[in-house]
Formats: structure tokens, C-alpha cells, sequence
């Protein structure tokens, strides 16, 4: 596995440090402080493009990462996405309108944005704003990937 850094100039000017993991790349944001809100990296199996999530989905940085990696995958022509929300911790309301923005976008451009490995929080936030019956949410990954096919 390739892990390259990008150098402080460029997290300085930008705000944010990508990281290559094999062909994905990998956002974090505010690199430089003790808190990050959200980190994602992303990995394939089989023809679906699995983004694992950590941090907190809210207004600014949690939302832009997001929203740039959803873009990338559909520039790159993928199709089928999955979004591991294991270790997200909290989801404001503007990580929703970003949730339904992607969903949007994916669904747009003939693909499929599925949800796998909801934390409590994250499930019970989805149950109360009736997004639990917009969204495909599988409990684990192999019945995730089994659902694309």
C-alpha cells in the first residue's frame, strides 16, 4: 500500500491533505488541529467503491470532504458507491442535505449511493427525518456488496 503526503505548503493553501491509499485518494479535514471532523478513504471490491467514514458529518469541512469525494468517484465513472458509516460519530443537519445531495447526484448520473454500518445515533437520526426509507442501509459489508449485484 502506497501512503504519500502532501507537502505542508500545499495542506496550508488548500486546508485540507490528501493521501493516496492505492488508487483513492484520502481527505481529511483541518489536518493541523487536535480535532478532525471528518476523514475518508476509500476502497473496491468487486465493482462497488466502499467510502469509509470517520468523524463527525456537519456544516464546513465534514460536508466539503464529502461532497469531494462523491464527485471524484462519479468523475471517475463509478457507479455503485457505498458509504461505511461505522465510526461516524454525529450528523448535523447540513450532513444530511449533503447525504441527500450525493444520493442526488449519484442517482443522477445512473449509479447507486447505499449506507452500511450506521452507529445508533446515526440510524436513529435517519429514522426521525424519514430518510431510512430513501436510503438502501445494509447492517454489514457482504450483504452491502451482495445488494449491487
Amino acid at each position: 500500500m502506497l501512503l504519500l503526503f502532501v507537502s505542508h505548503r500545499f495542506r496550508d493553501v488548500v486546508g485540507w491533505t490528501p493521501l493516496v491509499f492505492g488508487p483513492r485518494m484520502v481527505y481529511t479535514s483541518n489536518p493541523g488541529a487536535n480535532f478532525v471532523a471528518i476523514k475518508t478513504s476509500t476502497r473496491q471490491i468487486e465493482h462497488v467503491v466502499i467510502v469509509d467514514t470517520i468523524g463527525e458529518l456537519r456544516l464546513g469541512e465534514g460536508t466539503n470532504v464529502l461532497r469531494r469525494v462523491i464527485s471524484e468517484l462519479l468523475e471517475d465513472d463509478y457507479k455503485s458507491i457505498l458509504l461505511n458509516l461505522r465510526d461516524v460519530r454525529h450528523i448535523d443537519s447540513a450532513g444530511v442535505g449533503e447525504l441527500m445531495s450525493c444520493y442526488t447526484s449519484v442517482q443522477n448520473r445512473g449509479g447507486q449511493l447505499k449506507l452500511m454500518n450506521l452507529s445508533k445515533n446515526v440510524h436513529n437520526l435517519l429514522m426521525i427525518t424519514k430518510l431510512y426509507t430513501i436510503f438502501e442501509v445494509a447492517e454489514d459489508e457482504p450483504s452491502a456488496i451482495a445488494s449491487f449485484r
